[in-house]
């Protein structure tokens, strides 16, 4: 069931709230209280905030345990608590349940920050300081949540991109020391790679249509780059994106492990999947997370 009121209240101040649990990049967010752990304030922003679902809980006779659980979560490392709400399967939701954020801002207004279906985790990137959101439901691409300055969003509509996604700084195409890549233009590798990556789509693509603009990234962590070849011109890009490669080297050989259409660069996320970095791709529908699967992204 969709939230059905979003408006935002004023209430007294924050004092007495919570310990926050730490938000660690790469886990989910795990509820562990109840509505009674909440403080008074946060109880009353609940109760304010989720009107319509009260009013459904009366009307089924059902206390708030019951339909939701809780955790607090210091989103913007503030010392101002975020409180995550995830609906339990039953009341609102059969398999595939709403979490939310609900967040006091220095004014002392309450507000919903996110919605988002499925289970939410902490990624390792972040927007206007505050760290991605990403949302996952079984057998469906995960969703990223990004904030804009005053909520979560998953369209890139209204971003400033660029300030808002700039990947952390990287020595050639090695991690830094906060473990991130970053993608490197125009440099070959150290063996050659981005030119292997090249002529490889030279014989599957036209060479002659638009220009390609190449890339170094180690998304494995094997001392050998992989490759993020971006194409640019009405040839490979349209309304939707450009058409966007990650190519791997393999004894000397270049193959496809991505072949997608993205709106901007690609984003290189701090968790992982079978040994590889997951990568974030902006499209018309969000953003979605590509996973390698032990052979190609997926």
């Amino acid at each position: 069931m969709q939230h059905l009121f979003t408006t935002v209240l004023v209430l007294a101040a924050f004092a007495g709230a919570g310990t926050a649990m730490a938000c660690t990049a790469g886990e989910a967010i795990v509820p562990t209280l109840t509505f009674d752990d909440l403080t008074p304030v946060e109880r009353e922003a609940f109760d304010t905030l989720f009107t319509a679902e009260r009013a459904v809980m009366q009307t089924e006779n059902t206390d708030v345990d019951a339909a939701f659980a809780f955790q607090r979560c210091d989103l913007a490392a503030d010392g101002n608590a975020s409180v995550m709400v995830f609906a339990k399967p039953g009341l609102f939701c059969e398999v595939d349940c709403l979490s939310w954020a609900i967040n006091s801002t220095q004014d002392e207004h309450w507000q919903i920050i996110l919605a988002a279906l499925g289970h939410v985790e902490v990624a390792g990137s972040y927007s206007m300081s505050w760290p991605d959101l990403i949302a996952r439901v079984q057998d469906q691409p995960a969703i990223v949540h990004k904030y804009d300055g005053a909520s979560y969003r998953e369209e890139l509509e209204g971003l400033i991109y660029g300030e808002a996604f700039d990947l952390p700084e990287a020595v050639a195409w090695e991690a830094d020391e906060s473990g991130f890549v970053g993608i490197v233009p125009g440099s070959s590798g150290p063996n050659g790679e981005a030119v292997l990556a090249l002529d490889m789509l030279a014989n599957t693509i036209d060479p002659g249509l638009g220009e390609l603009v190449a890339g170094l990234t180690d998304l494995n962590g094997d001392d050998v780059p992989e490759i993020v070849v971006q194409g640019e011109g009405a040839d490979y890009c349209s309304a939707d994106g450009c058409r966007t490669w990650i190519i791997g080297i393999r004894n000397g050989d270049a193959h496809i492990l991505a072949d997608v259409i993205a709106q901007g660069s690609l984003e290189i996320a701090s968790t992982t999947s079978d040994g590889y970095r997951d990568v974030i791709v902006w499209g018309d529908a969000g953003a979605q997370v590509l996973r390698h699967d032990g052979e190609v992204y997926r």
